[in-house]
């Protein structure tokens, strides 16, 4: 039982992501319609490729050795396929990537919100002419992650 109740909560940090949707919704043609598909057929399709997943890799390596940081990193190494494995941590990397992409999507939308609500400065209510999206915002959000990032990757490179 406390294993489901572990799983539990690890599925619910794995979905936590699926509220940027909502985020871009102002940017939607027709929002009321758009965007509860987006965000059940996006919830659908990776429910199913979780499944797939969990179930490809407990039938490569026992269960026991899958509770690492990097599991599918050792599900796919187990198969000896070096290029498979390479491709397969190259897309986890790429998903990460995205991930953090989408975020600062998200992020930027809402200050957006925020500025339109007089909770931010008029400021990041700014809307480049060409692009039609929050330039202010969205530039605001990526040099204060690029000037906090880059004491970290500092930190890590002295690791490695």
């Amino acid at each position: 039982m406390s294993g489901i109740f572990r799983a539990a909560g690890i599925i619910f940090f794995a979905y936590i992501g699926f509220d940027a949707v909502s985020t871009a919704a102002q940017e939607a043609k027709n929002p009321g319609k758009d965007m509860p598909i987006g965000i059940l057929g996006s919830l659908a399709i990776c429910t199913v490729l979780y499944i797939l997943v969990a179930g490809v890799l407990t039938a490569l390596v026992n269960y026991r050795y899958l509770n690492v940081p990097d599991p599918l990193a050792i599900g796919i190494d187990s198969t000896g396929v070096r290029w498979g494995s390479l491709l397969v941590k190259l897309g986890a990397l790429m998903g990460l990537t995205s991930t953090i992409v989408v975020m600062l999507l998200g992020q930027s939308r809402v200050f957006f919100s925020m500025s339109r609500d007089g909770l931010l400065p008029g400021l990041f209510r700014a809307v480049h002419p060409r692009f039609r999206t929050p330039w202010i915002s969205t530039l605001t959000v990526g040099l204060f992650v690029a000037v906090l990032a880059r004491p970290c990757l500092s930190m890590y490179s002295r690791k490695w």
